[in-house]
């Protein structure tokens, strides 16, 4: 009797239980889950699992949107970068709903998302007083919802979030908080192959010196369990190395995995995309995912340097120097950055990483590669706060914007030869967040 005692009392302080006017589901149980919205664990999630957009991934502007920062911009490109995680539910009861989402924002620019359910029009939720911490937010809009089946999908707007449950209620007095014992059961998925499968590196890039690392995310959404075989394919240059290749179940429905995985280089290779396959076979078929990754240089940096920051920055722009003196870039202290921990999700420069707490300065940062052969095309450079980049001696473009490097980019024409060729980057710092990187487009 004592232990069923204690055993009951673990229950109530693990999830707390909701009303039957209540519809509750984890944020994580999504049938599919795209673009820059990934599932990640943590301990302090319900289920110890949920959804993310992380820092450095990118906001999500529509057409609205980047017209109006084109016009504050004029001189910056803007990219869509969409996410979404869709689910099928059945609703028992009609009436007007409220939804509230439990949630971690970052900051102040990290606190929303887009939600649509039941045709009803899209509506942010969002709040700017809580950050830090785990909390139950309430969307702006009652829902009104007949009895019947519906997809209740959420979409990115900013990145710096995590969602860990859903609650729709009728009750308008209802306030959650904790952690919810979930209620309902998701509608399995149409979809052909029935699994879902998607593989996210914490990094794009494949470096000489250190793994890169990642998960496999694999998610039922059949009827059925199902008994799956994981296995994967890649180039020669690379060297992959899965946590399990032994068969993994999963529940019906609901039913989540993650397989993590290791990416050594093999052999050195150009800047190029390198593709790595992914399977996973069950009794009545298979499925298959991709990533491409980039074989990433061993970048050096110097710096930083404070010397009469915006004047230099000015005035070798002014000067048309096409490159820093020789004299000066011999002279400096090169430190080597190939560890992945000093780069972000999208692969760019985390400087704030590297030197925490300046401001008011600039740094150095090159990198030599080999190329397979004369070629042309856009170089899109990125950066927070203002930049320069050279190739081969030559400027190629200048990004003399103020702000996150998610939000703007700037591209030049660049030319790359066969062989070795040299990367050079001028990087400024204001405050706050620190970062750059360069994408090479060939044509």
């Amino acid at each position: 009797m004592r232990i069923l005692i204690l055993f009951l009392f673990f229950l109530l302080n693990t999830c707390v239980r909701v009303g039957d006017a209540n519809i509750v589901f984890e944020a994580e149980w999504a049938n599919q889950v795209d673009g820059v919205i990934e599932h990640f664990k943590d301990s302090a999630c319900s289920g110890g699992m949920g959804l993310e957009v992380r820092e450095g991934k990118g906001a999500y502007y529509d057409e609205k949107q980047s017209a109006d920062l084109s016009a504050k911009f004029p001189q910056a490109k803007f990219d869509n970068t969409p996410g979404k995680a869709f689910y099928k539910l059945n609703v028992d009861k009609s009436g007007d709903y409220i939804l509230w989402s439990r949630v971690y924002w970052l900051w102040e620019c990290s606190n929303s998302f887009w939600v649509s359910l039941a045709g009803a029009k899209e509506f942010q939720v969002t709040n700017r007083e809580v950050y830090e911490r785990w909390h139950w937010q309430k969307a702006p809009a009652i829902i009104r919802i007949e009895k019947g089946e519906y997809v209740f999908r959420i979409r990115n707007r900013e990145d710096g979030i995590q969602i860990d449950q859903f609650c729709l209620t009728l009750d308008e007095s209802y306030e959650p908080s904790g952690k919810l014992e979930p209620n309902v059961t998701l509608i399995p998925s149409a979809s052909k192959e029935g699994i879902f499968m998607r593989a996210t590196p914490v990094v794009p890039l494949v470096f000489s010196k250190t793994a890169t690392c990642g998960s496999l995310w694999l998610r039922n959404n059949t009827s059925l369990p199902q008994t799956l075989k994981p296995s994967v394919e890649h180039d020669p240059s690379l060297k992959v190395e899965l946590e399990s290749k032994s068969e993994i179940r999963l529940a019906a429905r609901t039913g989540i995995a993650q397989v993590r995985f290791k990416i050594f280089s093999a052999a050195p290779k150009p800047m190029k995309k390198t593709r790595v396959r992914f399977k996973a076979t069950w009794k009545e078929g298979s499925h298959s995912t991709e990533i491409f990754l980039r074989h990433q240089p061993d970048w050096e940096v110097a710096g930083p340097f404070e010397d009469s920051l915006f004047d230099s920055f000015k005035n070798l722009l002014d000067s048309g120097e096409s490159y820093p003196p020789a004299v000066k870039l011999k002279s400096l202290k090169w430190t080597t950055i190939a560890d992945p921990k000093y780069f972000g999700p999208t692969g760019r420069i985390e400087f704030s990483k590297l030197f925490p707490g300046r401001e008011g300065c600039y740094v150095y940062a090159r990198a030599e590669f080999e190329w397979e052969k004369n070629e042309s095309g856009t170089v899109e450079l990125r950066s927070d706060d203002q930049s320069t980049l050279w190739l081969n001696g030559k400027l190629v473009c200048i990004n003399s914007a103020v702000g996150p490097s998610d939000r703007y980019h700037t591209e030049g024409i660049f030319k790359i030869q066969k062989g070795k060729n040299r990367i050079l980057l001028r990087v400024d710092q204001v405050k706050a967040y620190w970062d750059s990187g360069i994408t090479l487009k060939t044509k």
